[in-house]
């Protein structure tokens, strides 16, 4: 069965208002997913992207805001699409703090800011995203439907980085909190199964960021054995198969040309 051909199928997307969790959102609305963005401070942003795709579909996007500042903002976030009447079939915690710093130099204030909104809330929110999930969501065995189009047990993404199979000491509280969403997504796998289903993307070099131009970014963007990172469309690629493979959980894809496997000194950016 087509995506466009399953009503209702509902995904939410932390940070979907720009960068890569808006091609999210505009990909998994053409996709026939209904969406739902969450954002912090781009209201501007996630009320223009839900308005342009509501006028063409109408009752198939929505946009809530909602700081990722304290552990309460998960279920904050969770009870405002409750209120809504929606229930949802999919998580993508994308949203990210990312600022550079090293071992030899830990701020504080950074450390807990990274941790807060790069593991803690993006657990919460898988945790509760499960505890919403009917106990009869789990798809029966496939020797039972014969349906090999059955999408399966509603499922969270949780998008990581490749950096964490290829370390080196850059962007330190950035890639420490991600190594415990990693950990997060294994354990969680486990325990939601088959109710539901937990997934990892770990993408390279995606976009523009920090300190860079266009061009140093082209540079880095080939710096791995295959000349190309990961670009926003491949992460969709890989979020889509995730949600229509009723077999997949606890596996993590990474998405970064090779770079993982060359062990480089310093962060991509930084070569």
């Amino acid at each position: 069965m087509a995506d466009a051909e399953m009503p209702g199928r509902t995904i939410l997307i932390t940070g979907g208002a720009k960068r890569v969790g808006a091609h999210f959102t505009r990909r998994f609305w053409e996709a026939g997913w209904r969406v739902v963005v969450h954002y912090n401070s781009s209201a501007t942003a996630a009320d223009a992207l839900v308005a342009d795709m509501n006028a063409k579909r109408p009752g198939s996007a929505w946009a809530f805001g909602q700081n990722f500042d304290n552990l309460d903002a998960a279920e904050g976030l969770l009870n405002q699409v409750d209120r809504a009447g929606i229930k949802l079939d999919a998580l993508i915690n994308n949203a990210s703090v990312f600022e550079f710093d090293r071992p030899e130099d830990i701020q504080h204030a950074q450390l807990a800011s990274h941790a807060m909104v790069n593991l803690y809330i993006p657990s919460l929110l898988a945790e509760s995203f499960f505890k919403r999930t009917p106990e009869t969501a789990a798809v029966a065995p496939l020797e039972e439907t014969g349906d090999e189009d059955v999408p399966g047990a509603p499922v969270v993404i949780n998008i990581l980085d490749a950096k964490l199979f290829g370390l080196n000491p850059d962007y330190f509280s950035y890639t420490i909190s991600k190594f415990g969403l990693l950990g997060a997504t294994r354990m969680m796998a486990v325990a939601f199964a088959p109710r539901a289903r937990v997934c990892g993307i770990a993408p390279g070099i995606t976009m523009v960021s920090g300190e860079q131009n266009q061009a140093s970014f082209e540079a880095a963007h080939k710096k791995n054995p295959l000349g190309r990172s990961s670009t926003p469309e491949d992460l969709f690629r890989a979020a889509q198969m995730i949600t229509d493979t009723p077999s997949m959980t606890g596996r993590v894809i990474i998405l970064d040309g090779g770079t993982s496997l060359i062990n480089q000194a310093r962060d991509v950016a930084y070569l």
